[in-house]
């Protein structure tokens, strides 16, 4: 295989310590070679399918296929996967990633191992769609392989860049694992380098980040539910924003001979989340759907999008005073005429809900929303809302500052790492 048209995905090595244990690969691209490391507490270490390659070769699938590389895997991996990511797999794949073309996996050796693995796990973020997925997986009666046994919360680009995306990580894990304890269900935090290697924004490739945090640990999980974004009447895999849109379709392709990987929350939609999450009472301490990477007074910034959608869906439900202490009200209040305004307008399947409960609840909209949104084109209030949520983003990046990370970065070798190569 031709080095300059191709990524080689070398055998894993595992490193351990009494603090943490590091899994990675090096990832020989035709500019040089990069390495890709998975870091998690030592206490997870034995969890970990060190001698597998399928967790980095879906971790670094999107880098390839935007450049057109063919894949070669110097270690063993999944016969299943390879067929998958060979054939159906990587034929939505290429549909999916906007500038991705068609490469070919070349793995040096495959098997059939089953590596034991019979937990439930899911990824939680503590936003709406993780929270529904542990309020409907841990009620009682449930098959054994759709009731959680555990959780992940990744660091795979989601938390923001370096230093910044590091600091936010720490605080968001102290209340997960807070939250974790309270459900009575085992938390396994992961964090990686995995946002340096990739072009592509987080929103496009996060089911690939997320699954390949899965299959690292095949020793104890065999079935991977995944927090659905959206209704299935919304599903697509042309032209998507957010890959999300294709999970139900693409998540099944992923699996291994030990690992399934489901979709989960798809019949229902946004709004009918946020009513069966706001009846919990610990989401009313801990939801956290904000995307802004700094700290402010509150869980949530109250003023990006996603807590703009999340609050407004909330006041339509009368329950948005439920959650004060996660919520900056006040700065809901400054945006909500203009928001108001944009969701009257917009194309947008999950702001379509929401002007379709508006509709269906008899909520009257302010006038000004009306007029405005009548006026100004939905770009620019789009862009009126993005000015509102940088100013208070810069406001709290003034007044707060981050923690540092509690998960320490990969050390050399020289540092007390005991060293296995797959």
């Amino acid at each position: 295989m031709d080095p300059a048209r191709s990524l080689s995905i070398s055998k894993p090595l595992l490193q351990v310590n009494d603090r943490s244990a590091r899994l990675s690969v090096i990832a020989r691209f035709p500019e040089g070679p990069q390495e890709l490391w998975f870091a998690v507490p030592g206490a997870h270490a034995q969890k970990l399918s060190s001698a597998t390659c399928d967790a980095f070769v879906v971790a670094l699938y999107a880098a390839a296929a935007e450049r057109g590389l063919d894949v070669r895997v110097d270690g063993p991996m999944s016969k299943l996967l390879l067929h998958s990511l060979n054939g159906q797999g990587g034929e939505l794949l290429h549909t999916l990633l906007s500038r991705a073309r068609k490469v070919r996996v070349h793995a040096e050796e495959t098997h059939g191992q089953l590596w034991g693995g019979r937990g439930v796990y899911a990824g939680f973020s503590a936003g709406v769609d993780s929270f529904h997925t542990l309020v409907t997986h841990t009620r009682p009666g449930l098959p054994r392989d759709q009731r959680l046994t555990g959780l992940f919360f990744n660091n795979v680009g989601s938390h923001g860049p370096d230093e910044l995306g590091a600091g936010m990580y720490a605080l968001r894990e102290r209340r997960v694992r807070a939250l974790a304890a309270q459900v009575g269900l085992p938390l396994i935090t992961v964090s990686s380098n995995l946002h340096s290697l990739l072009r592509t924004s987080f929103q496009r490739t996060h089911t690939l980040r997320n699954v390949a945090v899965a299959l690292l640990f095949q020793k104890v999980c065999g079935t991977f539910l995944y927090s659905s974004l959206v209704h299935y009447r919304d599903i697509k895999t042309r032209a998507v924003p957010d890959m999300s849109y294709a999970d139900a379709v693409l998540l099944p392709l992923l699996r291994t001979e030990t690992l399934t990987c489901q979709s989960t929350g798809g019949e229902s939609t946004r709004f009918d989340k946020t009513r069966i999450v706001s009846k919990y009472p610990l989401s009313h301490s801990a939801l956290d759907v904000c995307v802004s990477h700094r700290m402010s007074a509150t869980i949530n910034c109250s003023a990006c999008w996603k807590c703009l959608r999340t609050e407004l869906a909330l006041e339509l439900l009368g329950t948005l005073s439920r959650y004060e202490s996660v919520f900056q009200i006040e700065r809901y209040r400054r945006c909500r005429t203009v928001y108001i305004a944009s969701v009257l307008h917009s194309r947008d399947p999950l702001l379509g809900e929401l002007r379709e409960q508006i509709e269906e609840l008899g909520f009257t909209p302010p006038v000004a929303a009306r007029v405005l949104g009548r006026l100004a084109p939905e770009a620019a209030l789009r862009a009126l809302l993005r000015a509102y949520a940088r100013a208070y983003a810069r406001r709290d990046a003034a007044r707060f500052e981050l923690p540092k990370s509690p998960v320490p970065r990969p050390e050399p070798l020289a540092a007390g790492y005991v060293t296995q190569r797959a």
